[in-house]
């Protein structure tokens, strides 16, 4: 199937919650760095995703901010485990770059898609919320 290049939500058949990686040259690339070149066996969720509008951007620190909440009163305790923020995926805005850039954070900020680190981001939107995947059941 012909695909256009871009980030998507992806996972591998039947195992695991969904991932964001990029197709691009032909190539699936995930957050290691790896590559996976049989798409067989991988299952698209959704994609190619879009950076966020202005409004949306406009109002992330609202919504994060009623996650922590939420985590904080379920748990009672950090949600963020000692970290600046959230693990997942975030939109981002890099210095000297004016196009967003799509983060993942996990114990600091590194490419969604990637191998590339970054040090000081912009958040735009995040944690992003993962698409519900219908399990398969077995009798």
């Amino acid at each position: 199937m012909a695909r256009v290049e871009g980030l998507y939500w992806v996972r591998e058949r039947d195992e695991g919650d969904p991932i964001i990686a990029a197709y691009r040259d032909g190539e699936w690339t995930f957050g290691d760095g790896e590559t996976f070149d049989d798409e067989s066996s991988l299952t698209v969720v959704a994609g190619p995703l879009e950076p966020p509008t202005a409004e949306v951007a406009a109002t992330w620190e609202d919504r994060y901010a009623a996650i922590l909440k939420a985590r904080r009163k379920v748990r009672g305790k950090d949600p963020l485990a000692g970290w600046e923020y959230l693990d997942g995926y975030y939109w981002v805005r890099l210095p000297g770059k004016a196009a967003p850039v799509l983060a993942q954070y996990f114990e600091g900020w590194g490419a969604a898609a990637g191998e590339e680190q970054f040090t000081t981001v912009e958040v735009l939107d995040g944690p992003l919320i993962p698409p519900q995947v219908a399990e398969r059941h077995t009798a």
